[in-house]
């Protein structure tokens, strides 16, 4: 199961829910692959109190190359983030917006994972681009905020679009 969490809206807990979903879904033995795709890199500083080694950093997919994830415990592997990611947006590319869709393709990190838990920056951006299109489920977190619900609606928008296009372009 792959699965991103994502609004447009910042602060409505994407990042929290990721943290504690990993927690539920490693509790009961499911080998689980956390990717942090936001810049912002807060779902990473959960789990290391300082910054990724190159290695081990989502950026590596958007310079052609595989991360290596970081083992937290027996279950859960983090593919970490941080603010050099920013870098990498103004490198746009058409490709680019298929780099995580390949990378959970590798047969290697296929098998190897039962869940693949996403959390996407609160922008429109390749990097949520990225985590839509290779997502089987998307988790929109909305608080009774007029903002919150607005980037919900606009997630929505955002995702039947996707699908719409992978539909009529499904060797991508």
């Amino acid at each position: 199961m792959i699965l991103s969490v994502a609004n447009l809206k910042g602060g409505v807990g994407k990042t929290t829910l990721c943290y504690h979903l990993a927690y539920l879904f490693t509790r009961k033995n499911f080998r689980t692959l956390l990717i942090d795709i936001d810049p912002q890199g807060n779902l990473t500083s959960c789990y290391l109190s300082t910054p990724p080694d190159t290695s081990n950093h989502v950026k590596r997919l958007f310079e052609n190359e595989i991360p290596i994830p970081i083992k937290i415990n027996e279950n859960l592997h983090l593919v970490a983030s941080s603010i050099e990611l920013s870098k990498h947006e103004s490198q746009i590319k058409l490709e680019s917006y298929f780099k995580l869709k390949a990378y959970l393709e590798l047969p290697e990190v296929r098998k190897k994972w039962n869940v693949v838990l996403i959390d996407t920056p609160p922008a429109l951006n390749i990097f949520t681009s990225n985590a839509l299109i290779v997502s089987q489920y998307v988790l929109c977190i909305v608080d009774p905020g007029d903002f919150a619900i607005l980037g919900y609606k606009e997630v929505k928008d955002i995702i039947f679009d996707v699908v719409k296009r992978l539909i009529l372009m499904p060797n991508l």
